[in-house]
């Protein structure tokens, strides 16, 4: 029979396209990339206002079509990987929200 010790490690994976020059979103994606390296949790809540809590951005990738003369992809395929993580302290998630983190 299986113990149980609590919830598991949830992950999530999202899926999606940016269009640049219609819509924008470099610079929201250059966001998550930092926020990546930081290492900080980030709060995550769906667009219909569902919170999911508190995660760790685990990989991003992204892959470009139809590159215009300065290199940048008309269409940007992403996938962002995720992990459940633990509240951050007060401190880090201020510094965070700040964008010192």
């Amino acid at each position: 029979p299986l113990e149980f010790v609590g919830e598991g490690a949830n992950t999530w994976e999202i899926q999606g396209r940016l269009f640049p020059k219609k819509f924008g979103g470099l610079d929201t994606m250059e966001k998550m990339h930092a926020q990546r390296i930081s290492g900080q949790p980030q709060y995550m809540m769906r667009g219909d206002g569902k919170a999911f809590g508190w995660v760790n951005i685990l990989s991003i990738t992204e892959a470009s079509q139809y590159l215009d003369e300065k290199g940048v992809g008309q269409v940007i395929e992403f996938t962002i990987s995720l992990r459940r993580a633990q509240k951050p302290a007060d401190g880090d998630f201020h510094s965070s929200m700040q964008g010192a983190g």
